[in-house]
């Protein structure tokens, strides 16, 4: 605990946070309400600056409005010269600002407890309860686009999961786990990962021809969108060979304690380069 005002370090909040989830996870998997709160939770752990979009987006809409409404040409200058009130340069600054602090935050660097959290939050995005699953794959979206290695941890869970084919007794839910990886698999961000990279290019098609297996009407709908989103979106697919992404493998672990909860200020640090992947331990 915390005494005497002390600040909670970003480090010591995601240690708490992770071990809450795993706990829901293995205790109160039917508690619904919980994992939804678990799951705003690591949402605005993970991308804490992504809540700025909505007011971002109101701001640019109020200031277009406004601008339209109060264009007075200045004397002699025609159209090249337009003064707007005051207070629209501040509305504009404050665009700006808010703009940039979005954009600072993009491609963090990852640690063993950044990943471990991610791979929380695509649980919950492939949840058996739809209401779950709605609240976690908004934050799984913002996390592969924050994270240097999210979208290679990501992505070969997802199509591995098309094409589970369990050798017991089918388990319950996993139709509806296979539903939301479809429609995560469905978005614009995953498809264009997917379409640029032959090699997961393979495996998603051969996962989609594999998932033959889920016969429930409801599951073959959504399985058929996702093709069809696939197939529509084939022709812009390259020719030329980009940098290979190094995809972290379904099977791949990490050893993750309290220790390996970063330092305050050292949570997620800024990428300075575009190269993906992490040395997994």
């Amino acid at each position: 605990g915390c005494g005497g005002g002390e600040a909670v370090s970003r480090g010591r909040l995601a240690q708490l946070v992770h071990d809450v989830l795993a706990y829901a996870f293995e205790k109160r998997s039917e508690d619904v309400k919980l994992l939804k709160a678990l799951g705003k939770a690591a949402d605005a752990l993970l991308n804490g600056t992504d809540i700025l979009q909505k007011p971002l987006s109101r701001l640019r809409i109020k200031y277009s409005l406004i601008k339209g409404q109060n264009v007075e040409p200045s004397e002699g200058d025609g159209d090249e010269g337009k003064r707007l009130p005051r207070y629209m340069m501040i509305s504009r600054l404050r665009h700006h600002h808010l703009r940039r602090v979005m954009l600072r935050h993009r491609k963090m660097r990852t640690s063993p407890l950044v990943l471990s959290l991610i791979d929380q939050v695509l649980l919950l995005s492939t949840y058996t309860y739809k209401s779950v699953r709605i609240k976690g794959q908004p934050a799984l979206l913002s996390c592969c686009r924050r994270y240097w290695s999210g979208c290679a941890l990501v992505v070969p869970r997802l199509v591995d999961l098309l094409q589970d084919r369990p050798a017991g007794p089918r388990p319950a839910g996993l139709d509806q786990r296979v539903i939301g990886a479809a429609h995560l698999l469905q978005t614009r961000y995953f498809q264009t990962r997917i379409l640029r990279e032959w090699p997961m290019l393979h495996k998603f098609a051969m996962a989609l021809c594999e998932s033959d297996h889920h016969d429930e009407v409801h599951v073959h709908a959504v399985l058929v969108d996702l093709f069809n989103t696939f197939q529509s979106g084939f022709y812009n697919i390259s020719f030329d060979i980009p940098a290979a992404t190094r995809w972290i493998a379904s099977t791949a672990t990490w050893e993750l304690s309290p220790g390996d909860a970063p330092p305050s200020g050292r949570f997620g640090e800024q990428g300075e380069d575009g190269r993906e992947g992490l040395e997994l331990r």
